[in-house]
């Protein structure tokens, strides 16, 4: 699930765990051999991703089909027609996450086409309640929901590499996926 050691990830939920003889009992069971990976250069760690997710899934009898969309392309081109694909978060908070993916009203710009208004109702709540405890414990019931409910596997979550020159100034230190991370209004140069 997106988000783990974010702020507002729910610690009560355990990560899954690889169960190598039931996903290939799942694989034998399903009929299916073969499935296509949409990847391409438009991150650049997927080129080494697409490898290693190619040879997990032929160690529980899968071969892989890969095809490469282009960047100028890629986002739309996989929503429209891939089924297994990579996609990144890229800057967004968990609260933001939630508001573009997972909402009943955003179900055309979501993958997994999941709706529950329980997570509308919950992010609604969480939105208008000014109690940080409340607003912690309704998005993280809204992401527990989304890891029971969704099928959206999450092969991995890459670690941020964030860094900047010595002589950029105005810049502070915050979690990646907040609101201020990667803020630069106050940044200077020299």
């Amino acid at each position: 699930m997106f988000g783990t050691g974010l702020q507002y990830y729910p610690a009560s939920v355990p990560q899954r765990q690889r169960e190598l003889d039931r996903a290939r009992a799942l694989v034998a069971g399903s009929g299916v051999h073969t499935v296509e990976l949409a990847t391409g250069v438009t991150d650049p760690s997927w080129q080494a991703a697409t490898q290693l997710v190619v040879a997990q899934l032929a160690e529980i009898g899968l071969t892989v089909q890969v095809r490469n969309v282009p960047p100028e392309t890629y986002f739309s081109d996989v929503r429209k027609s891939a089924t297994f694909h990579f996609s990144r978060t890229g800057t967004l908070p968990i609260p933001n996450w939630i508001a573009t993916t997972q909402l009943s009203t955003v179900v055309d710009a979501s993958f997994s086409k999941y709706t529950n208004p329980e997570i509308d109702r919950l992010y609604a709540g969480a939105l208008a309640d000014p109690d940080e405890g409340a607003r912690t414990d309704a998005i993280g019931r809204a992401m527990t929901l989304v890891h029971d409910d969704v099928a959206a596997p999450i092969w991995g979550v890459s670690d941020w590499v964030v860094g900047a020159h010595a002589d950029v100034r105005g810049l502070s230190g915050f979690r990646p996926n907040t609101f201020d991370w990667a803020n630069f209004s106050r940044a200077t140069l020299g």
